[in-house]
């Protein structure tokens, strides 16, 4: 079999992140001239004679946002598919707060066509994807940042300190903590009026959601989405890959995490059901997905049987699965591949 690591030549990087109180090392990896950042283990795998080699595109919940390596849903899913006999390694290439038409251009770019093993690519589908990027371009997208009723300087400085926030403020919980508060003003959120919340009705949701107010903006984005998931379709298809798409739910989508939604966001601002949407894509162009939303909210309604109860996504966030989340993402994609591959 063909060493998928033979050809690669790893640099480590000097930074790591330290998210949620867990340590995110970080590597490179670099094929021909492209090069593609993905989480360090820290640790050697020992999985050299393989007969899959699954790449896995996503954004920061691809990343491990908040977790130790061996936490991370792909982790864990390499470890069973191994354990059962289909002797696989997996590739994560994630970008914090990339979108299919930023990652699936990374991943064409970087791939190489080898011989001898089966390739298999999944795309990770988180419901911020569909963003405003598709209309103003993936470098541009302040006209479109925040409401339209939001002032250009708010704009500049929500924008330019993204950054130093992230890095620093992030890391201590009271300065956490006071953006919270400062965010809730600005999101308006004790207001249930579609309209007048605007874009901070639903956040970052807007556009999967299409949201009162932007549906002629939506269609257009949810058009473009599509045309970007036929060309990467196009794509494995003409190299020989198996392409599968892995919906990664939301907070506000699972039972008894109210509390998640931290700015209020309101589905009743929504116009459609984004999964059904989505679903109805992937059928209609004969792509295989597997989506652990409803095994997320058995998990749930198990634990509260019990009268335990659990959460399945980071505190205070609506988009990162803790441990118990990116270990029930790791059994759904897991199944998922076993009825693909199995006894082939």
């Amino acid at each position: 079999m063909v060493c998928f690591l033979e050809f690669l030549i790893e640099k480590k990087l000097k930074k790591q992140q330290l998210i949620n109180g867990k340590k995110n090392f970080y590597k490179k990896i670099t094929n021909g001239n492209e090069t593609a950042t993905v989480r360090d283990s820290k640790s050697k795998d020992g999985i050299n004679d393989y007969q899959y080699l699954i790449y896995i595109i996503g954004d920061s919940v691809t990343a491990g946002y908040g977790l130790s390596y061996k936490n991370t849903y792909y982790s864990i899913t390499e470890n069973l598919l191994n354990i059962t006999g289909l002797k696989s390694k997996i590739i994560p290439l994630s970008q914090n707060g990339a979108n299919l038409y930023t990652i699936s251009e990374k991943f064409m770019k970087f791939y190489t066509k080898t011989e001898d093993i089966k390739k298999i690519l999944i795309y990770q589908f988180s419901y911020n994807d569909l963003s405003p990027s598709y209309l103003y371009g993936h470098n541009a997208e302040f006209e479109n940042f925040g409401p339209r009723t939001q002032s250009t300087f708010y704009k500049k400085i929500a924008i330019n300190t993204a950054k130093f926030r992230y890095k620093y403020l992030n890391k201590s919980s009271l300065l956490s903590m006071l953006q919270f508060y400062v965010g809730k003003i600005n999101y308006k959120a004790w207001s249930s009026d579609c309209l007048y919340r605007e874009s901070f009705a639903l956040g970052e949701f807007t556009y999967t959601f299409k949201g009162k107010g932007f549906e002629e903006q939506s269609n257009s984005i949810w058009k473009i989405f599509e045309e970007n998931l036929l060309n990467l379709k196009n794509f494995t298809k003409n190299n020989n890959i198996d392409l599968h798409v892995m919906i990664s739910p939301v907070s506000f989508q699972i039972p008894n995490h109210e509390e998640m939604n931290i700015y209020n966001y309101n589905l009743n601002c929504a116009t459609i059901d984004p999964r059904a949407n989505l679903k109805s894509i992937l059928n209609k162009n004969q792509i295989k997905y597997t989506d652990p939303t409803d095994r997320m909210i058995e998990y749930i309604n198990n634990y509260s049987f019990e009268e335990n109860k659990e959460k399945l996504f980071i505190d205070m966030d609506y988009a990162h699965p803790n441990e118990l989340g990116s270990r029930i993402l790791a059994e759904q994609l897991f199944e998922h591949l076993l009825k693909q591959y199995y006894n082939q």
